[in-house]
């Protein structure tokens, strides 16, 4: 008789440095705003917030509190800006995360 293992796909572990790291995508889109951002990395509560530059917008939590999406604004210029999120209502700010923001789409 030959004994049957189960075959589990092994999970990627994740280093020291991964915990708690704030990951969005995508990292760029138009000034016009509008892009949906998805912001990983936490386990969120119900909800989230996103600091685009000085501009606060209050995203959704999907995906089991894996992931949240908020909708970049709109900006007078091109440029990086910082994007800081927040799961306590807004009342701190983690470290911000590159966001490039490009003349138009196409770019």
């Amino acid at each position: 008789m030959v004994k049957q293992t189960s075959r589990k796909k092994p999970k990627k572990k994740r280093t020291p440095e991964d915990k708690g790291k704030v990951r969005i995508t995508p990292d760029r889109g138009p000034s016009l705003g509008g892009i949906t951002v998805t912001v990983s990395g936490l386990n969120f509560k119900k909800s989230v917030h996103c600091r685009f530059d000085k501009v606060v917008v209050t995203g959704n939590v999907r995906k089991g509190n894996k992931k949240a999406f908020c909708v970049a604004p709109m900006f007078a210029r091109v440029g990086v800006v910082k994007v800081d999120v927040s799961v306590d209502g807004g009342r701190t700010y983690l470290p911000g995360i590159d966001y490039k923001l490009d003349a138009d789409a196409a770019n």
